[in-house]
């Protein structure tokens, strides 16, 4: 356990022996929080520190910069560079040793929330699966379901690859 005194910065950097940070092989777990009576509980800010080149063989000091804030719920994602999309979440197979299937779940983004009995109810998915995985066939499957009126989640919206190049069925 490291702990600071009151709003005071902690930085912890994992390094390995080359002195590149590296924090393969075992779980960070940070955890903002503690505060009494009305205080903020904290927030855990991801920062990095790239290196701005100024001119040939020189470069300027390193000036972290923010990418990422868990802020009481929320996620804040940023980039300040204007040439690269601000945010891509990318999903992938850990399984590296078993062949995709058709049907095989790639992700979920759910929105669940509380009924008026304080019972939790999913209220809206997305979710995105393999549709074929044959080689030279691929294609993907994305659905957007929400909960019908027994809070029953339904399909609303699926587009699904096509049998055809650059074809996509749509259904509603």
């Amino acid at each position: 356990t490291i702990t600071t005194d009151n709003q005071a910065p902690l930085n912890l950097i994992a390094k390995n022996a080359s002195g590149t940070t590296d924090t393969d092989g075992g779980d960070l777990t940070l955890r903002a929080g503690g505060s009494t009576g009305a205080g903020d509980p904290g927030d855990i800010i991801f920062q990095v520190s790239p290196t701005a080149s100024t001119g040939p063989g020189t470069t300027n000091q390193n000036i972290p910069v923010e990418v990422m804030r868990l802020e009481q719920g929320s996620l804040t994602l940023q980039s300040s560079v204007n040439s690269s999309p601000s945010f891509i979440l990318k999903s992938t197979d850990s399984t590296m040793n078993a062949a995709g299937q058709s049907l095989d779940v790639l992700g979920i983004i759910q929105f669940t929330g509380d009924d008026a009995g304080q019972t939790q109810t999913d209220y809206a998915k997305f979710l995105v699966t393999t549709d074929v995985a044959t080689d030279g066939q691929e294609s993907g499957k994305i659905e957007l379901q929400v909960a019908s009126h027994d809070a029953e989640l339904v399909t609303g919206l699926s587009l699904t690859g096509g049998s055809l190049e650059d074809e996509i069925d749509v259904t509603i």
